[in-house]
Order: C-alpha cells, then sequence, then structure tokens
C-alpha cells in the first residue's frame, strides 16, 4: 500500500470539501445579506432594458457584451418557468454558477488527469485566493471569463497530447467565449496562441509540425472572424478610454500589487514582495525545466504561470504609452491558470516534503483572504442599506429624475421603478425602454437642464452626479444635496 498516495488523496478530498464548504458560504451570504456593489446597481438597470439595447448600451461603455447576454438568459429562464426571484438574486447566482462548473471539472477531468491532489488544490485554490471568494458573489462580468479561460486552456492539453482537431475547435470557441466575455480574458487568449505558435516553429522537425500548423491556423483565424464584428466596437471604445478614464496612474506599488493579486489580497508591502519573487521564481524554475526535458507538460505549465505575467506585462506597456487600463480585479480571470498549473505541479512532488508545506501555507493565505472579504462584505451590506433607504424616499409619483449619461441611468433607473418622468441628454422611451444616442455628451459639461422641468412646479426633481464632479450648474435652477451614496451624490432642482 502507498500510504505517501494515501495521504495526498486525503489532503486532495479535505481540500475539495473546504472548497465545498465556502461555496456553501457563499450561499448563506446570498441569503442572509444580499448586497450590492456599485457596479451591481448598474448591471440591474441594465437588464431592464431590451436585449438589443442592453447591447448598444455596452457597446457605449468599456466591456464585451457576453456578461449581460448570460445573465439576461438566467432571467429570462427563470421567467420561462414562471419563478418569482428578485433580479438581485439572479445576479448572485449567476455569477455562482462558474464556480459550481469548476468544482465539476475539479471532480471528474482534473482529478482523472492529475490525481485528487491536484483537483483539491484547485477547487479550493480558485475560491479562497486573490479575490475570488467576493467576485463569485458580484454580479458582473469576472467568474464567466475564468471559466472559458480555463476550458480553453485545458482544450491546449488535450491539443499537445491527443493532437484532435476537435480540441483545436474548442480551443477557439472557449477563447470566443472569454474574449467576449472581459478585455482581461482576451489578452492572456492572444498570448497563449502566439506561445503556440512559438511552441510549433520550435517543434518545426517533429513529424507533428505541419498537420497541427494548419490547425492552429485554422482555429486563429476563425477566432478572428467570430470577433471581427466587435472590433469594430472596440476601437470606439478605445477612443473613449484614451478621452476618460477611471483608473488612475499606475505606480510602483500598484505594479507590484498586480503581481502580487494571484495569491493575496493584503496590503502589506513585504507580503506583496513575496508574493511577486515566489511567482517570478515559479516561472523560472518551470522554464528551465521545460528547457531540459522539452516535455509537453512542462511546456503547458509553463504556458500558465507566462499567460499571467505576459498580461501584466502588456497591460503595463499600455498604460504606459496609452492610459492606465489595469486595476487588479481585471485579472482575476487569468489568475485561474496560474492556480491550475500550480495545483498541477503540486500534485507530481513530493507530497510530505514540498506539497504538504506549500499546501498548509495556502490554507493559511486563504483563510486571511476570505475573512478579509467577508469583513468587506458586511460594509457593503451596510452601504446597501443606506442606498435602498435613499432610493425608497425618492422612489414614488412625486417624483421626476434627470440621468445625464448611460451610467447613472442604468446606475439608478433599475430601482427607482415608480418615478413619474425620466428625463436624460438622449431620449428614453418610458414603455420600451427604448435609448437613442442622439445627443447624448459623455463629457457633458455644463450641466443641460430640459426647458420642459419649470412644468413640474408640483413635483421633486433630482438629478443624481459622479461624486467626483463638482456640484452641478444651471441657469434658472439651484441644486441641494440630498443624499450621498456609492460613488454618486444626488442633488435636488428647484427653481430659483
Amino acid at each position: 500500500m502507498n500510504f505517501t498516495k494515501d495521504k495526498s488523496d486525503l489532503m486532495g478530498i479535505f481540500l475539495l470539501i473546504l472548497g465545498l464548504l465556502l461555496f456553501a458560504f457563499l450561499i448563506c451570504i446570498v441569503i442572509k445579506k444580499p448586497f450590492i456593489s456599485n457596479d451591481e446597481w448598474y448591471t440591474m438597470g441594465m437588464m431592464q432594458l431590451p436585449l438589443h439595447n442592453i447591447i448598444k448600451v455596452t457597446a457605449g461603455d468599456v466591456h464585451p457584451p457576453m456578461f449581460y447576454i448570460i445573465l439576461y438568459g438566467f432571467m429570462s429562464f427563470f421567467k420561462l418557468l414562471s419563478i418569482d426571484i428578485d433580479l438581485i438574486y439572479i445576479m448572485k447566482i449567476t455569477a455562482m454558477v462558474p464556480y459550481i462548473l469548476l468544482f465539476i471539472l475539479s471532480i471528474t477531468k482534473i482529478r482523472k488527469d492529475y490525481g485528487l491532489l491536484t483537483a483539491g488544490v484547485f477547487s479550493f485554490t480558485i475560491i479562497a485566493m486573490s479575490d475570488y471568494f467576493y467576485y463569485f458573489l458580484i454580479g458582473r462580468m469576472y467568474s464567466w471569463p475564468l471559466l472559458f479561460l480555463i476550458l480553453a486552456f485545458i482544450c491546449i492539453k488535450e491539443i499537445l497530447e491527443k493532437r484532435d482537431f476537435k480540441y483545436w475547435l474548442l480551443l477557439t470557441v472557449f477563447s470566443v467565449l472569454a474574449a467576449y466575455s472581459h478585455y482581461f480574458a482576451a489578452i492572456p487568449i492572444i498570448l497563449i496562441y502566439l506561445a503556440l505558435l512559438v511552441y510549433l516553429l520550435l517543434n518545426r522537425n517533429e513529424e507533428f509540425f505541419k498537420p497541427e500548423l494548419k490547425k492552429y491556423f485554422i482555429s486563429a483565424i476563425l477566432g478572428i472572424l467570430c470577433y471581427l464584428p466587435w472590433t469594430f466596437v472596440l476601437l470606439n471604445q478605445m477612443k473613449q478610454v484614451h478621452c476618460s478614464y477611471h483608473i488612475s496612474t499606475i505606480t510602483l506599488d500598484k505594479i507590484i500589487s498586480f503581481f502580487a493579486y494571484y495569491l493575496s489580497i493584503s496590503n502589506n508591502k513585504f507580503i506583496q514582495l513575496g508574493a511577486c519573487i515566489i511567482i517570478l521564481f515559479v516561472f523560472l524554475v518551470l522554464m528551465m525545466k521545460y528547457a531540459n526535458t522539452k516535455k509537453d507538460e512542462d511546456f503547458y505549465v509553463s504556458l500558465g504561470v507566462f499567460a499571467f505575467i505576459a498580461t501584466i506585462g502588456f497591460a503595463l506597456m499600455v498604460s504606459f504609452i496609452f492610459r492606465p487600463i489595469l486595476t487588479v480585479r481585471y485579472l482575476i480571470p487569468v489568475i485561474g491558470l496560474v492556480w491550475l498549473c500550480i495545483s498541477i505541479k503540486l500534485g507530481s512532488v513530493d507530497f510530505k516534503k514540498i506539497a504538504l508545506p506549500i499546501i498548509l501555507l495556502l490554507i493559511v493565505v486563504g483563510a486571511f483572504n476570505v475573512y478579509h472579504e467577508f469583513n468587506d462584505i458586511r460594509d457593503e451590506w451596510s452601504t446597501t442599506v443606506n442606498d435602498k433607504n435613499v432610493l425608497d424616499s425618492i422612489n414614488n409619483e412625486n417624483t421626476v429624475m434627470v440621468y445625464l449619461s448611460t451610467n447613472k441611468y442604468c446606475r439608478f433607473n433599475g430601482y427607482l421603478d415608480n418615478v413619474s418622468e425620466k428625463y436624460s441628454a438622449y431620449v428614453i422611451d418610458n414603455e420600451t425602454s427604448d435609448i437613442s444616442f442622439e445627443g447624448l455628451d459623455l463629457n457633458y459639461d455644463p450641466l443641460v437642464i430640459p426647458d420642459d422641468l419649470k412644468d413640474y412646479s408640483d413635483k421633486n426633481i433630482y438629478v443624481p452626479m459622479q461624486d467626483t464632479r463638482d456640484p452641478p450648474k444651471g441657469d434658472g435652477f439651484k441644486f441641494t444635496e440630498i443624499a450621498e451614496m456609492q460613488h454618486s451624490k444626488i442633488y435636488k432642482i428647484e427653481s430659483k
């Protein structure tokens, strides 16, 4: 009997159970404290629109549309079954589904290929490391690109082992889905494709070179063609980002936090530097091993860590040349590749001397991360209660709302469903939620007030503004701040 194998399997089972317990904890949070983050208010408003308008509004934002389409599908599914469920719960469920699928992937495909220990480490780290515990609760575009990126990466293993064209097609499908889910899932996909091309060229003397190179280009071209319709939107979004974007200047502290984010969310500089050194050391060791062995598995695990480091490097280059585009949460999808590769290596090294001490350290770090994130969630819940109280106080027929951007319209309109009238810098059909972008100026200044607001002397007229903006001004009107919410202030408009 192999006692070491038995112990590693027991540890794998323990970590699988631990991952399930953390997921059960997520469910309890959703039931007891269904908080709404700042960006989730925006998501709620988007879901009040018809699907074609959701895509249209997304095109005017800075993200691709896949998450909203998936969420719209979940929402339609519950409506089809006549299940009356609050939208916030549908958003949370949609965000958590990828972990369920990743857990199933762990106990089936990953366990079969690499063993119980690798399956357990992956299922635990993918919920306890970084900010995963928090972002599996957020109805935004983070957990789904993570899933698609992991699935695409697993297809690469099958390609390396079996040279089967169907896995090239699956790689194409999951790559396109990832790219349509988040741009920071598209970047590692592009980098991985480039690395695969280098791998094929380095092995051009092998028998598989020509047939695999042909499959490679078919896959790459199909992916480009599938993404081509959105490319024109992306170019327009880049122009918008160049004019104005919320991400601040990249500093040395931020760069260190980017490389450390895969492991810990701590702001302690020593911990962050330690995490940076670890990931760079791991990458160098993996690359040196591949250089010596030329084995496909060594290339594969190196590729996942490379994708993480190179994604940060590419984003930093763009940030310095063009405009800052990277914030830590955008790395959520690609970090999944790091933990899959680390899980694979931990399953192949000496359990007692190497794997066990590292796993125990990961459990400690994971516990710290979850504790920290739970405290953040409690703060978010308190903020949600305050925001709901503010909106409830004005959500009545005596209210007229003025929205000055698509962001503010989506941010508030999803909740304020009882107000009598809505105005904006663009046309809103209150019956169909149809939006026309004619006349919309995202950089509005000064504030433009519709002339016929003076007809509503018997109503309360409010305008929400970004909390970082100067108080609004308008000829013939005075503005009084009545409430402050997450990143927003609400002003009451009155005639002078």
